[in-house]
């Protein structure tokens, strides 16, 4: 399955599925008439077959084996019954095959003997042809796909793991069809230099803004954290970071109708309205208050592989300085040193750093907003907000789960834990003679399904072209 907007999964492989009274227990119809790669048509017992290799203690880590204990029960040819370990109203985004991790793969290609770390045999609309490790990978038609008369396209060559500037440049000199970049600062050279390129971009699911450190003084203080806050300038932090590509954004997620307080009624808020002249004096009295009048000095990380991470932490820099006398280091951190001080040591004042989770938003707020083991290093200690937490989980009427994410919210604005500033948006850009590029907006550009895709010949380079 796979997600399309407003946030609901529409069934690929699983062409429906029934949520027992338990509340635990799901029970999937597989899709008829659908062949794998190698020829074998596929059935439920090929998807238990997948589950239960993922439950495997030895295989990666994935979404899938931590929702599940029980085995997987084929009922016949097309049923398959999966119980989760708990009420969850998130199982079924934990567990489709994008978030949950797990592919389905045919039974009879392990059973002959295959290895499924050499060859790749899966039901998409290309197969996988050849491919070199960290590098390069082409893809051809897949005539049995599923979908009638498609892929459209005889093949497709990715490119992957290789520098941004390398990329970049194959696609200015119109070598590459297609490129997506996380944000404004890494797509706007590209599109300068390539003018004749059409692009899209749309607010990612990540919300970008300081983490407070609990454990550490003055941000253990509520009047330090909501000044600082309060102080923020998201219109101009927007401006400057993501050119107005973005979407200024609340402390849980991007927003979702029923769930989140409307943008409209968000950017009446202190800390979101302009002017800001108000807001800036309440954070002034709020320091004074807390004893930190004549201000204070912190650090801030941030992510060294995320552009607009640096760019986020450098506005904010500016504008603690100008408005609290706050002076600010920010800290460039190589991704697994961020992730090892935000969740082990919590050796940092603030993380420039964002959070996510539109599609399974009872899931983030869990990880990073509560007393989870991941947010054990910020010292957030916060029953009120874990017993929301917990009753969201449990709430299957989509209308009243989207009550309580709204308290939920409504607390998060209270003890800002994370001050959000804004979603960063995402990029996708292609040639003039692509057309029919179909993303689902995932939380990362990418091509969820490319079997729409199909390039005009007569403009595209020769050499895009099939062997004959």
């Amino acid at each position: 399955a796979e997600w399309r907007s407003p946030y609901n999964l529409v069934g690929h492989l699983a062409e429906s599925w029934e949520q027992q009274p338990d509340n635990v227990t799901f029970v999937f119809k597989i899709r008829g008439g659908v062949q794998f790669h190698n020829g074998a048509t596929l059935t439920a017992d090929d998807a238990a077959f997948s589950f239960t290799r993922a439950q495997d203690p030895e295989a990666n880590n994935n979404a899938f084996r931590r929702s599940v204990s029980e085995p997987v029960e084929v009922i016949d040819d097309s049923t398959l019954r999966v119980v989760a370990n708990k009420p969850d109203a998130e199982f079924l985004e934990v567990i489709n095959g994008y978030i949950g991790q797990v592919a389905i793969m045919p039974r009879s290609f392990a059973d002959g003997g295959g290895d499924f770390t050499r060859e790749a045999v899966g039901t998409g609309p290309f197969r996988l042809a050849s491919h070199q490790a960290g590098s390069t990978a082409l893809l051809t038609r897949f005539d049995d796909y599923w979908q009638p008369d498609r892929p459209y396209l005889d093949g497709i060559h990715i490119v992957w793991d290789t520098a941004d500037a390398t990329l970049s440049a194959a696609f200015i000199a119109k070598e590459s069809d297609v490129l997506t970049r996380n944000d404004g600062v890494q797509a706007k050279p590209v599109l300068d230099a390539n003018p004749d390129a059409l692009s899209d971009s749309w607010a990612s699911d990540f919300i970008y803004g300081p983490f407070f450190n609990l454990t550490r003084q003055p941000f253990d203080d509520i009047r330090v954290r909501q000044a600082l806050h309060l102080t923020i300038n998201r219109e101009d932090a927007e401006a400057v970071v993501t050119f107005g590509d973005g979407v200024i954004s609340g402390p849980m997620m991007i927003e979702r109708e029923g769930y989140t307080l409307p943008h409209a009624e968000l950017l009446q808020l202190p800390g979101y309205r302009m002017p800001k002249d108000a807001d800036i004096a309440e954070a002034v009295s709020l320091l004074d208050a807390a004893g930190y009048g004549d201000g204070f000095s912190m650090d801030m990380g941030f992510r060294s592989d995320f552009a607009c991470a640096e760019s986020y932490a450098t506005n904010l820099k500016q504008q603690y300085a100008e408005a609290l006398n706050v002076d600010v280091t920010i800290q460039p951190l190589e991704s697994a040193l961020m992730r090892e001080v935000q969740t082990q040591t919590g050796e940092y004042d603030t993380l420039l750093t964002s959070v996510n989770g539109v599609a399974r938003p009872g899931s983030a707020v869990d990880r990073w907003q509560s007393s989870h083991p991941n947010a054990v290093a910020q010292g957030i200690n916060d029953p009120d907000l874990d017993a929301l937490i917990d009753a969201q989980r449990v709430e299957f009427d989509p209308v009243a789960r989207g009550r309580i994410f709204q308290d939920i919210e409504q607390r998060l604005f209270e003890q800002m834990y994370f001050a959000g500033i804004s979603a960063a948006s995402l990029f996708r850009m292609w040639q003039p003679w692509v057309h029919d590029w179909r993303d689902n907006r995932a939380r990362f550009a990418s091509i969820m399904n490319p079997s729409w895709m199909w390039m005009d010949l007569d403009e595209a380079p020769g050499d895009r072209a099939s062997a004959p």
